[in-house]
């Protein structure tokens, strides 16, 4: 494993910059990425496999992973599933060269935060990389929430467990995103919520691309209740946003 970091990088007080794992099986991109990141700022280790990943994460805190989906050893969906079930605020941004909607969808699905084609721009890969941080960082200006409920439901959105309690009082695992955004929409139990807010509350702009972000997220979170016996309440009201219905007198 390769540490990278600039000699011009200005590191913050107690050594807190943000910490990042390249996993890269090309030797070459994954030089290129990681001094561009470090030169950024960033804490950044290279691996260039899953073994190493796992040696990497075991005891030390990551705020950030990029992971290439066509390693040798261990596919990187499989890796993004056992990455989130560790650690749930975790961020995962995908590269990869397989970039048609169905592998964007089964990414987001296993728990990936963002999603690059491959090659990525080192540009895009910079923004990616902010943006997503910006998401999974918590806001230090508010108290965090426990617990997403509403007087109009049972159901409840654990946000320390990352879990979706049923009205029979079963937790369903949620990913990050789909906490954040099942909680604004419990909590506004029975009353539109906008596309605009969802967007602001998993740090997303108005722009088409994350509109077809929010689409599919939305997408993954009514496949939820797949597995668990109750219909969805979830609905969508198109053009404006999304309700989560109250629960029948």
């Amino acid at each position: 494993m390769d540490t990278m970091l600039s000699e011009f990088d200005e590191i913050p007080a107690g050594g807190d910059q943000p910490r990042i794992i390249v996993v890269e099986y090309e030797a070459v991109y994954r030089s290129i990425v990681a001094r561009h990141l470090s030169n950024l700022g960033y804490h950044v280790d290279t691996v260039s496999d899953p073994a190493e990943l796992d040696g990497a994460h075991a005891g030390t805190r990551m705020d950030l992973v990029l992971l290439d989906t066509l390693l040798h050893a261990e596919d990187g969906l499989s890796i993004t599933r056992r990455l989130r079930e560790r650690q749930p605020n975790l961020g995962i941004v995908l590269i990869t060269s397989l970039g048609t909607e169905t592998d964007q969808v089964a990414s987001l699905e296993a728990g990936a935060d963002a999603y690059l084609p491959k090659p990525a721009s080192l540009e895009m890969v910079a923004a990616t990389v902010r943006s997503v941080l910006r998401r999974v960082k918590p806001k230090p200006t508010r108290e965090p929430l426990q617990r997403a409920t509403s007087p109009m439901t049972r159901w409840a959105v654990n946000m320390q467990a990352l879990e979706l309690v049923t009205p029979d009082g079963a937790g369903l695992p949620l990913t990050m995103q789909e906490a954040k955004l099942l909680a604004a929409l419990i909590e506004q139990c029975g009353s539109l919520v906008p596309r605009t807010h969802l967007l602001d509350v998993i740090n997303r702009s108005p722009s088409s691309k994350d509109q077809r972000h929010l689409n599919v997220m939305m997408h993954l979170l009514r496949r939820r209740w797949d597995a668990i016996p109750y219909p969805c309440p979830i609905r969508t009201v198109y053009g404006k946003g999304f309700l989560f219905a109250a629960d029948s007198p």
